[in-house]
């Protein structure tokens, strides 16, 4: 399956020079998004193997890439024509949906932690896979 879910394994997405805080994040999922792919036959078994580097794109002057916070921005959507399902990101509440560790907002003393610069690519990546 192309998504890996961070919900029961500890992922490094806080700035605190070191891994010092891993946070299991319920709800947070990443696409794999290999660079090659190869198909192997080994005994009558198919596989697929992939390298998963997961590279992002650029397209001219738009990058995949883009800081949590500027895509989560207070009660907005930071890009335009947008939307999210609301149990990800809700702009009637935002500090009460997921998004509230990755939101410009975040505030440490009320959720625990948050991981504002953290990178998400968006683009050819930002599949809904449901």
């Amino acid at each position: 399956y192309g998504l890996k879910s961070w919900e029961e394994t500890p992922i490094d997405i806080i700035e605190d020079d070191g891994c010092a805080t891993m946070p299991t994040v319920p709800g947070l999922f990443s696409v794999r998004t290999p660079d090659s792919i190869a198909v192997i036959y080994v005994d009558g078994q198919t596989y697929v193997a992939t390298a998963n580097e997961g590279d992002d794109i650029e397209y001219g002057d738009f990058e995949e890439k883009q800081k949590s916070k500027d895509v989560f921005d207070g009660s907005s959507l930071g890009l335009v024509g947008a939307s999210a399902d609301p149990a990800i990101f809700d702009p009637i509440s935002p500090m009460t949906s997921q998004s509230k560790y990755f939101n410009a907002e975040c505030d440490e003393a009320e959720v625990g932690w948050c991981a504002k610069s953290m990178r998400l690519a968006l683009g050819s990546t930002m599949i809904d896979f449901s």
